[in-house]
């Protein structure tokens, strides 16, 4: 009866063990998502005003033709 409750008891912590395992990769994997996401969505220059901002832009359109 003890030999049987001690084998389940390490069933038990192997399949923690890949729970927690799996878990710590889809948090990790997650937040590099969320890092990418913020890294292409945010401007590279952000001010206060956005009339300013609009202008550097076709200043740059017009630097770059």
């Amino acid at each position: 009866m003890l030999q049987l409750l001690y084998e389940d008891i390490w069933i038990l912590l192997a399949l923690l063990f890949v729970l927690g395992v799996l878990h710590l990769a889809a948090t990790l994997r997650t937040r590099r998502d969320r890092k990418l996401q913020l890294r292409t969505r945010t401007p590279r220059r952000t001010s206060q005003r956005p009339d300013a901002d609009r202008r550097w832009a076709v200043t740059r359109r017009t630097r770059m033709s």
